[in-house]
């Protein structure tokens, strides 16, 4: 069993082109600014290489519990930001039962409500530097 918690931050602009009623394309800025904590939880399995060092598998769900989160229109209503559960598969090596690496995908998750026909998933694939304490 693994539980590995960890604090999540993302900000980002964009232009984008929208459809309106009439069928003209036009422009609007988009922000979003998220920070999270991330709890995965799940299994783990080794496979020894030898007695230094072994290979593991990750299967695990996501918790995300929002600090803050908006998604912020210029010319729009503005969107909370309300993660859902997801899952992860991770692969990655450990050495000396100390350092790690490990490689993360996050599988897609919407995080807003379907409001307006508007949906936005996050997903994510991250790369993990590890140090055992105890």
């Amino acid at each position: 069993m693994i539980v590995e918690p960890s604090y999540r931050s993302f900000s980002s602009s964009k232009t984008i082109q929208l459809n309106t009623t009439s069928s003209i394309l036009r422009e609007d800025k988009v922000s979003i600014d998220y920070s999270s904590l991330e709890i995965p939880y799940g299994i783990r399995y080794y496979s020894f290489i030898n007695d230094n060092s072994a290979l593991f598998f990750n299967l695990s769900a996501l918790v995300d519990i929002p600090f803050s989160g908006t998604i912020t229109y210029e010319d729009h209503p503005n969107f909370d930001i309300n993660s859902r559960a997801s899952l992860a598969l991770g692969i990655g090596f450990i050495s000396n039962d100390k350092y790690s690496i490990e490689g993360r995908f996050a599988f897609p998750r919407e995080i807003i409500s379907k409001k307006l026909h508007t949906t936005a998933d996050h997903s994510a694939l991250s790369v993990i530097l590890g140090y055992k304490l105890f």
